[in-house]
């Protein structure tokens, strides 16, 4: 038998790499394909977006209402996703799409990113500007991950050498949620710990990483 408590209201922020151009519309309508109830054009951080609302949610705890936002940024798409435990009998929650809004306007896209260049033998992670993702053998850099396989072949050479050690990885005081989740309730001031650079680091490092909660 199953039972559950309401569970708490919840932010995730899913972050991929887009091979092809493609539009907020594009990106919510390839994701989304369950009772959606409402959609529309909307804007995060003066950055072109879309949202929507959806229904949905295991019969057996009742259904949830989804708050969906896609922002195409910089060769990557955002999927802001909000979460909240209906009531019986209620449709929409007035009191999330609130939160949620006071939420998204506190959001800032940064520019950079932990990347590492897979054209170098010697390249150590370092930030640089998202935009070079995807360009020159630029990559988002993932803690822990073996590159070798990726690199020229002309870099397992013995007459190569080695490599010197990377310098400590520049990591703008992020740090891996003990719980999984970043706090993200809203303040008076926006989170660095909860921009869209501190969510890129999260997914990359934090093999437990569950999103922002609230």
């Amino acid at each position: 038998m199953l039972s559950a408590t309401k569970p708490p209201i919840g932010l995730t922020i899913i972050v991929n790499q887009i091979a092809e151009a493609v539009t907020p519309k594009d990106a919510f309508t390839n994701a989304i394909a369950t009772q959606i109830i409402s959609q529309q054009e909307t804007v995060v951080d003066g950055i072109p977006a879309y949202e929507g609302l959806e229904k949905a949610g295991p019969a057996e705890i009742g259904p949830f209402l989804y708050q969906h936002i896609f922002v195409v940024n910089n060769d990557n798409i955002y999927h802001i996703e909000f979460s909240e435990k209906l009531e019986k009998g209620n449709e929409t929650s007035l009191h999330q799409q609130q939160l949620f809004d006071q939420i998204l306007s506190t959001f800032k896209f940064t520019d950079t990113v932990l990347g590492i260049q897979l054209t170098q033998c010697c390249s150590c992670p370092t930030m640089i500007d998202t935009s070079q993702i995807g360009k020159n053998g630029w990559v988002v850099y993932e803690q822990g991950k073996d590159y070798t396989a990726q690199r020229p072949n002309l870099c397992s050479q013995p007459n190569i050498g080695a490599c010197a050690p990377c310098p400590p990885l520049e990591t703008k005081s992020f740090t891996c949620p003990p719980s999984g989740w970043v706090d993200c309730m809203p303040g008076t001031s926006a989170k660095p710990e909860c921009s869209s650079a501190a969510m890129v680091w999260y997914k990359a490092n934090c093999p437990d990483f569950k999103g922002g909660a609230l």
